[in-house]
């Protein structure tokens, strides 16, 4: 994906790797990290009026296109896959004339059956899941840049409460994250030109602008909060990472090495935080530009940088990070390689090439911490064991289904890692589906059917 955001894409379009794949992904997905940093790219790009002329590829080209690994396209398993939980999977329609119609359907997942859908307060922006799984927030507008709305939604009964209408000017999307204890949620609001870092109480509705990180010369571009939910690290592109006191609204500014801070993650226990900033090496003109990646871990509780891990040139964008639950190791990703990073040793191991034409885009990690899942957006997903830092064989999404390529999201047993995709219905009109991967044997189960529309997300809740 999103692999050095909007700015540095367009400075580095004329390095070694390939930046036609990330100019082109301006879809506005709603998963996660990936989702947060491709809204705010694009938001900067209609901002700015970036014309991205005689860059298009058909959509279709990763998938059309040949790499090392084989192109079949397996039936999905006829064992039985047990998930748990339930799905709340949201579904976006394009019709003929202006504007989308989204729809948020309701599925249990243990037999695959929709139940009624909840009914919504405009086109949504982001969905979001305490972490007790008992409230959904949905932060959706009207569709006309005035009215915007969080609706509280309650997953014992599926019903929407009482909607609070935010006073936040002319906002163009919102990009959140709840924090583990639940009262607040943090991150970005998109306006015009502005990105604005924001805390927002989620029982009043109430927020407060941290200036320090918003009024800079360089947008804020990712962002982490600690398990106890006190502090979000804020990465800012060429003015590095902050730490942000989420009770009091300050911002602590800390020095990354190279010249553009690019991604953050916290590791599990909450003690460090690792960010990631990346430079130049070579000439950009002569042909011999490389990306250097800096992995820097920061002390949670003196905010104090270490000793950054050096990532050699050569090895492709990879500057999104990830870490294992164990908190021993670390994938960078966003090139055509994934790169593992021991954090105990401050290796860095050997690279895991995924594909050719696509950059991974995306990566989770199973909660049991077992596999990782590269994901660039071309029609099948790379398992990658993380006890032997090798790929697995590819798991294809099935013949005819696109997308597969954000949202990503496991099962409250975390057994079974759910694909948001869609395939053409026989009129022409797309339907979205759920594709469930058994993590264990790597087998696709039977394909559940959201409804009329792409499948943008799917959040999962006990």
């Amino acid at each position: 994906m999103d692999e050095i955001y909007l700015r540095a894409l367009l400075e580095h379009a004329t390095s070694e790797e390939p930046s036609m794949g990330q100019l082109v992904e301006n879809s506005l997905h709603a998963g996660k990290r990936l989702a947060r940093r491709r809204r705010i790219e694009g938001a900067i790009a209609a901002a700015v009026g970036v014309a991205l002329v005689g860059i298009a590829i058909p959509a279709a080209l990763g998938a059309l296109s040949a790499d090392h690994h084989s192109r079949s396209h397996p039936a999905p398993a006829t064992h039985p896959i047990r998930p748990r939980g339930t799905a709340y999977a949201w579904t976006i329609t394009l019709p003929n004339g202006y504007g989308a119609s989204h729809a948020l359907t309701v599925i249990r997942l243990r037999d695959g059956k929709g139940l009624a859908p909840v009914r919504l307060n405009g086109e949504l922006d982001d969905v979001l899941a305490a972490p007790d799984g008992r409230t959904l927030y949905a932060f959706t507008d009207k569709g006309d840049g005035v009215e915007y709305y969080l609706t509280p939604i309650s997953t014992a009964t599926d019903k929407a409460g009482r909607a609070i209408k935010l006073s936040i000017g002319v906002p163009e999307t919102a990009i959140f994250e709840i924090a583990p204890n639940g009262r607040f949620a943090d991150g970005f609001l998109v306006s015009g030109h502005r990105i604005l870092f924001v805390s927002m109480n989620l029982r009043t509705g109430a927020w407060r602008e941290v200036r320090a990180v918003s009024n800079l010369n360089s947008e804020p571009t990712n962002f982490a909060i600690t398990p106890n939910g006190t502090t979000a690290y804020v990465t800012a592109y060429a003015n590095g990472i902050f730490a942000v006191n989420l009770a009091k609204g300050t911002a602590l500014p800390i020095r990354l090495p190279g010249g553009q801070a690019t991604d953050v993650a916290v590791t599990p226990n909450g003690k460090t935080a690792y960010a990631t900033s990346t430079t130049m090496s070579g000439n950009v003109k002569a042909g011999t530009a490389r990306t250097v990646t800096w992995v820097t871990p920061i002390n949670v509780a003196s905010n104090s940088a270490g000793t950054s891990i050096k990532v050699p040139a050569g090895l492709g964008n990879s500057a999104n990070i990830a870490i294992t639950p164990d908190g021993r190791t670390a994938y960078l990703y966003g090139g055509p390689n994934v790169i593992p990073i021991s954090l105990r040793s401050g290796r860095v191991l050997r690279p895991i090439f995924v594909a050719n034409e696509n950059w991974v885009q995306d990566l989770v990690i199973s909660p049991n911490g077992k596999t990782a899942y590269a994901i660039p957006g071309s029609g099948f997903l790379l398992p990658i064991s993380t006890r032997t830092n090798k790929a697995l064989s590819p798991v294809y999404l099935p013949a005819g289904y696109a997308g597969g390529d954000s949202g990503e999201v496991f099962d409250t047993s975390g057994r079974v890692l759910y694909v948001p995709s869609y395939i053409a219905g026989p009129t022409g009109a797309n339907e979205g589906v759920l594709i469930p991967i058994d993590t264990a044997t790597q087998q696709i189960g039977k394909i559940i059917k959201v409804g009329r529309g792409i499948t943008e997300q799917a959040v999962i809740v006990p």
